[in-house]
């Protein structure tokens, strides 16, 4: 896989960052940490996702929650309206005890040329 990963905004309390990926024929990615918690401006325990937006070709990206036994939340597939959690207060970590505060992504079916992109916009939660 080809990947990329963007922090397109830090600041003390929101932030968003863009993935993206190429399919290379090699293979799947398998429980990449995407979002460390401990590397964004201040760090912070973990994040809520309010604002999803994705385009996924060829494949499924599965998110999941850092923990002993990482937790799926989502799985991404084509692309779609953007998913908005602001109504619920955003989708917050369900690792359970053990959980890191990181996002994880995992590829299925990711052949030569399959392709996502993903935004995520986050708000920090709890100070290091």
């Amino acid at each position: 896989m080809q990947v990329t990963s963007q922090v397109l905004y830090d600041g003390i309390r929101h932030c968003t960052m863009q993935f993206t990926g190429v399919g290379d024929g090699l293979g799947d990615e398998n429980n990449v940490t995407k979002v460390d918690v401990t590397t964004l401006n201040p760090p912070c325990v973990s994040v809520k996702i309010m604002k999803l937006t994705y385009d996924v070709g060829y494949g499924v990206v599965e998110l999941l929650w850092d923990a002993p036994i990482p937790v799926p939340f989502l799985e991404l597939t084509e692309s779609g309206d953007p998913l908005n959690y602001k109504r619920i207060g955003g989708l917050v970590n369900g690792g359970g005890a053990g959980a890191t505060g990181n996002i994880l992504f995992s590829t299925k079916g990711f052949e030569l040329n399959s392709t996502y992109s993903i935004v995520l916009e986050m708000v920090k939660k709890g100070k290091l």
